[in-house]
C-alpha cells in the first residue's frame, strides 16, 4: 500500500471536515447536557406544583428526546445531509403509530387532561353517570374506582373525560337532606318542633345552623326536609342518624306517615 497517497488522500479531507467534525462533537455534548439540564428543570418544577409524578417524567423525557432529535438533524445538515426526507420519514411513522394506538392514545390523553385539570383526586366520592364511588387510583390510561360494597371498577380514561361528573367530596361540608312525610292530620307545629329538636342534636358548633321546610304538599300529607350541615366525611353517619331519630320522634310524638294509622305506630 501506497502510504503517501492514502496521506495525501487524508489530509485534504482532514483539513476541509475536521473543524467540521470536532465542532458537530462539541455541539452534540453541549445539546446532551442541555437535554439533561431541561429534564430535570421541568421535572422538579412540575413536582414542586404537587403536578402528577408520572406525567412530570414523562414530560420530562419529552423536552429531553426533542432537544436530541432536534441536535442530530442540525448536525446531520452541518455535514450537508437532507433532512426533508428524515422529517417524512418521522412524520410517517407518526401516523401510523397514531393508526395503529387510536384507542390507546385517546386513552392516554384524556388522562393527560384528568391530570393536568383535576376535576377529581385520589380519595374523592364521585358520581359518572351509572358510576359511582370512592376514586382509588388515576393512571395514565385507566381510572379506579372503589364502590360501597368493595368492588373495584376500571374504566377507561376516554370515557371518564366524556363524562358528567359529580364530585360529592369537593367542598369540606356538605348538605344532608332527611327528606319526612307525615299525614294530613299531623299539626304542622309539632311537626317542626321535633325536627328542630332533632336539627339542633346533629348541627355541630361553628357550622351553619339546620333548616327546617315544607318541600311540597299534596292530598294525602305534606313532605317536610330537614337540611343538616356536616363535614363532607360524615355526610352518611349524620344522614342514617338523624333519619332514625326522625322516625323515633314520630312516633313518641303521636304523628304519623301519610296512609298509617296512629294505633299502628303507637303499638309498634
Amino acid at each position: 500500500m501506497d502510504w503517501t497517497h492514502v496521506v495525501d488522500v487524508i489530509l485534504p479531507i482532514a483539513a476541509t471536515q475536521g473543524l467540521r467534525i470536532i465542532g458537530a462533537l462539541v455541539f452534540f455534548w453541549v445539546a446532551m447536557r442541555l437535554s439533561n439540564l431541561a429534564q430535570q428543570r421541568i421535572t422538579r418544577g412540575l413536582r414542586a406544583r404537587d403536578f402528577d409524578t408520572t406525567l412530570s417524567l414523562f414530560f420530562g423525557n419529552v423536552v429531553r428526546w426533542l432537544v436530541l432529535l432536534v441536535s442530530i438533524l442540525s448536525i446531520l445538515g452541518i455535514f450537508g445531509v437532507e433532512t426533508s426526507s428524515f422529517a417524512a420519514v418521522i412524520g410517517a411513522v407518526g401516523l401510523a403509530t397514531g393508526l395503529a394506538f387510536q384507542g390507546t392514545l385517546s386513552n392516554f390523553a384524556a388522562g393527560v387532561m384528568l391530570l393536568v385539570f383535576r376535576p377529581f383526586k385520589v380519595g374523592d366520592r364521585i358520581v359518572m353517570g351509572e358510576h359511582k364511588g370512592v376514586v382509588a387510583e388515576i393512571g395514565i390510561f385507566a381510572t379506579a374506582l372503589d364502590t360501597t360494597d368493595k368492588r373495584r371498577k376500571v374504566m377507561p380514561n376516554s370515557m371518564v373525560n366524556s363524562a358528567a361528573i359529580e364530585n360529592h367530596s369537593h367542598h369540606e361540608i356538605r348538605r344532608v337532606d332527611v327528606v319526612c312525610h307525615f299525614a294530613a292530620e299531623c299539626p304542622p307545629e309539632r311537626v317542626r318542633a321535633m325536627l328542630d329538636r332533632i336539627g339542633a342534636k346533629w348541627t355541630q358548633p361553628g357550622l351553619r345552623t339546620h333548616e327546617v321546610v315544607v318541600k311540597r304538599l299534596h292530598p294525602y300529607g305534606s313532605e317536610w326536609e330537614l337540611r343538616i350541615f356536616a363535614p363532607m366525611r360524615e355526610h352518611n353517619d349524620v344522614l342514617y342518624g338523624a333519619q332514625e331519630e326522625v322516625l323515633q320522634g314520630t312516633v313518641a310524638d303521636g304523628l304519623r306517615a301519610p296512609g298509617t294509622l296512629a294505633s299502628n305506630l303507637t303499638s309498634s
